[in-house]
């Protein structure tokens, strides 16, 4: 028989041997609605499978359909790495091919500015580099939290709202903030040092 979603949510949480709480503050959720996900009470959103695949490297269509396996293949050589980008490369030229107009040019220069970002121009030295691009990493993946907390959030289709839930919301969404804030002003130093300008933010 095979598993329901909510059973193969569990089965990655435990095989990467997370609590409920320490998943469910990866993407920006609450635990009690993490909890409801593996349940089967709060069905996933699309932005949420993609990013539970990209993240932890799994099959997307065992997630989805329970075919298959979890991993598929684990490889975490350089050469699995490639792969893995190959793959979100197949999902950005997917997202490209729905875009027309307005939408089409937000979308390329949305991805100029994360390749940008990513470029760490200017510095040569591997272990600056290293260390820019752990800081950008953050940058990204905390905003990409901060949508998926927001998009996760049901609340306002019922006509009475979950005012914890909104409060865990707003506590959350402030702390990602500062969390994002932080990051920049470490990118920032970063090239200060380089420059050997004697200022930090």
């Amino acid at each position: 028989m095979s598993l329901t979603f909510g059973e193969r949510l569990r089965e990655v949480r435990k095989h990467f041997k997370l609590t409920q709480a320490e998943f469910a503050n990866i993407f920006g959720l609450s635990s009690s609605y993490m909890s409801n996900m593996e349940t089967g009470k709060e069905n996933p959103s699309e932005m949420f499978i993609l990013f539970l695949a990209t993240k932890f490297n799994i099959d997307e269509n065992w997630l989805r359909s329970g075919e298959g396996s979890m991993s598929g293949n684990w490889d975490f050589t350089d050469e699995g790495m490639i792969n893995k980008y190959n793959g979100m490369k197949l999902l950005f030229e997917s997202a490209f091919k729905k875009y027309t107009g307005d939408s089409l040019e937000a979308y390329l220069d949305a991805y100029y500015a994360f390749v940008s970002l990513l470029s760490a121009s200017h510095l040569k030295d591997p272990e600056i580099v290293a260390e820019y691009l752990k800081v950008a990493n953050a940058i990204i993946d905390n905003i990409e939290k901060f949508i998926v907390n927001t998009d996760d959030l049901r609340l306002f289709k019922s006509k009475k709202q979950n005012y914890e839930m909104l409060l865990y919301y707003k506590v959350r969404s402030d702390e990602l903030l500062e969390l994002i804030t932080n990051s920049l002003k470490d990118a920032a130093n970063i090239y200060l040092r380089h420059h050997k300008i004697k200022l930090e933010l």
